[in-house]
C-alpha cells in the first residue's frame, strides 16, 4: 500500500509549531493528501485541522520516505514538507480525535530535542536555515 501525506514546518517569531501526541512524543503537523488535492493544499488543511493555525506555504522543503506495518500490509509512506508562515494563530487547538494533546509554538533549540522523528528534525533545521537566511 502507498500513502502520501503533506505537512508543514510552521514558524512564528523564531518558534516552530509542534503537536504533542497522546502516545507520547512531539511531531510536526501532517496528514494524508486527499483525492483532487495538491500537496500544498493538503499541508494548509492538515496544519489547520491539527492545530487551528492558518498558515501559508512559502517554500517546499523536501520529503521523507519510510515504511511501517499497517493493519494487513506494509505501508510505503512519503511525507512532503513545506516551510510555512503563520497567517492567523489566535486559537491554538490540538485535534484530539487524531490523538494530539497539545499544539504549541516551541523555541527552535528545544523543538529539535523534542521531535521524535529524525526526518522531522532535518526538516526543521532546513526550514530555520531558510527562515534566517
Amino acid at each position: 500500500m502507498i500513502e502520501n501525506s503533506s505537512g508543514g514546518v510552521v514558524i512564528r517569531d523564531g518558534k516552530v509549531l509542534l503537536l504533542k501526541r497522546k502516545k507520547g512524543g512531539w511531531v510536526l503537523p501532517k496528514g494524508r493528501i486527499e483525492k483532487n488535492e495538491t500537496k500544498k493544499e493538503a499541508a494548509i488543511r492538515e496544519v489547520f485541522e491539527e492545530s487551528g493555525v492558518i498558515a501559508k506555504p512559502l517554500k517546499f522543503l523536501g520529503y521523507s520516505k519510510y515504511n511501517f506495518k499497517g493493519n494487513s500490509s506494509i505501508v510505503k509512506k512519503t511525507v512532503y514538507y513545506y516551510l510555512m508562515k503563520v497567517c492567523k494563530s489566535d486559537d491554538l487547538k490540538a485535534q484530539t480525535e487524531e490523538g494530539f494533546l497539545k499544539a504549541c509554538f516551541i523555541d527552535y533549540n528545544k523543538a529539535i530535542t523534542l521531535l521524535i522523528h529524525k526526518s522531522e528534525i532535518s526538516m526543521v533545521k532546513n526550514a530555520f536555515y531558510i527562515y534566517k537566511g
